[in-house]
């Protein structure tokens, strides 16, 4: 349930009330490994009611809304979790664009998003509700694709969640010599970078040899988007502890691409 109200030409106010019920469900016919123990944990604790109010604050003075070339959009969401249900949490995300025209043809954009959730009421926040590294964040990474990590060996590695991130990306688009503007079709070129940490859950568990360890820094860039993508990955890990998450992560490339969002994220 939502509603909404202008405050002025630029500056708007949604609220909104949600109710639902989350799970996290292993399938033993699919798994191809054991999975880390906080999803065993996660699915052990069984289904909760999520009851949570919300607004969104959000100002525009974008030129055109489907075309930018000048002018800011923001967002400020905030989610409170508690009013009834099983789950206690606040939860904070901004996220951010600019537009600036440099020449008749070329529009340069600055995008920054960034988040915090914590639990309130002796609760912690349920590793489903927390936030996950992927191309959302950093075009390029698989979903889940960085973030705190098990790098447990013999088991499926999982992702585990994060309560902090921030990501900003400087994008360049171009008009393409020859082709209409109507078929909406632009060269692009852009570099990201992004972090998320925060792991809050176990890190040891008792009578299991796995632990975690979770990353403070992590990071990743792409240059490049689209249908055609060269690139390469360069990492960095720390192996000679059971369970230690990546600490860095680079990714480069470079594309010629069709402006409509057709990102190719991959696993490499």
């Amino acid at each position: 349930m939502q509603v909404g109200t202008p405050l002025t030409e630029q500056l708007g106010v949604q609220w909104r009330y949600s109710i639902y019920n989350q799970a996290v469900t292993l399938d033993p016919t699919t798994l191809t490994a054991v999975p880390s123990l906080p999803i065993q944990q996660a699915a052990l604790a069984g289904p909760a009611w999520v009851s949570a109010v919300g607004d969104t604050v959000s100002y525009n003075t974008l030129d055109n809304t489907k075309a930018p070339t000048s002018g800011l959009n923001s967002q400020l969401k905030q989610d409170l979790a508690g009013l009834g249900g099983d789950v206690n949490f606040l939860r904070t995300t901004e996220d951010l664009r600019f537009y600036h025209a440099l020449t008749s043809d070329v529009v340069s954009i600055v995008h920054a998003q960034g988040g915090l959730i914590t639990g309130w009421g002796g609760k912690q926040v349920p590793l489903i509700d927390t936030f996950f590294g992927g191309p959302q964040l950093v075009r390029g990474f698989a979903p889940n694709g960085f973030g705190p990590r098990d790098l447990t060996p013999g088991s499926t590695m999982d992702n585990v969640g994060g309560n902090m991130y921030w990501a900003t990306s400087l994008e360049l688009q171009s008009a393409i010599p020859g082709v209409p503007q109507e078929y909406g079709i632009k060269a692009t070129s852009f570099v990201d970078a992004g972090s998320l940490w925060g792991y809050r859950g176990p890190t040891a568990f008792p009578g299991s040899t796995q632990t975690i360890a979770t990353c403070q820094f992590q990071c990743g860039a792409l240059v490049g988007r689209g249908r055609a993508d060269l690139g390469f990955a360069v990492r960095r890990a720390d192996r000679r502890l059971r369970g230690a998450a990546d600490k860095g992560r680079v990714r480069c490339g470079a594309a010629v691409s069709v402006w409509r969002r057709a990102v190719l994220s991959e696993e490499r």
